[in-house]
């Protein structure tokens, strides 16, 4: 049986913008990301009951909440990030789709592993955008 690591319970905050880009002539070949600060993304919760090494946490239920939300898309010629609504007239959004990797894998040596990405639907696109992690903090429960 697997112990539980001796650790505080995680808050785990997730990047409002998406890392991977898309380029392509739809958007002049331009780069595009996903602003989601719209959304109000909050921190995963996992208790420190969960951290089991070699176990694997659901976080779909805390991620649900998006799901069908609209986020903005922003492009880049390589120097700076704009909204696409400057560039394109008639877009009519991006939404959420479903989220991707919702889940996080407990390794030894108190390490996380977290691979999400959160599908976006929308004019000109249809793809996986992955979202990093920016910070991991203890929190007690």
């Amino acid at each position: 049986m697997e112990q539980p690591l001796q650790l505080s319970s995680l808050l785990i905050t997730l990047s409002n913008l998406t890392s991977d880009t898309l380029s392509g002539p739809s958007f002049g070949n331009r780069n595009i990301r996903f602003d989601l600060s719209s959304v109000g993304l909050t921190p995963i919760k996992i208790p420190k009951e969960k951290l089991v090494v070699n176990s694997s946490i659901d976080i779909s239920d805390q991620l649900s909440q998006y799901i069908g939300k609209k986020v903005q898309a922003q492009l880049s010629d390589g120097n700076s990030w704009e909204k696409i609504d400057d560039f394109y007239n008639n877009i009519s959004g991006f939404t959420i789709k479903s989220f991707g990797g919702a889940s996080i894998k407990v390794l030894p040596n108190t390490t996380l592993s977290i691979n999400l990405t959160a599908h976006i639907f929308g004019d000109y696109t249809d793809g996986d955008f992955k979202i990093p992690v920016i910070q991991v903090n203890t929190y007690k429960n």
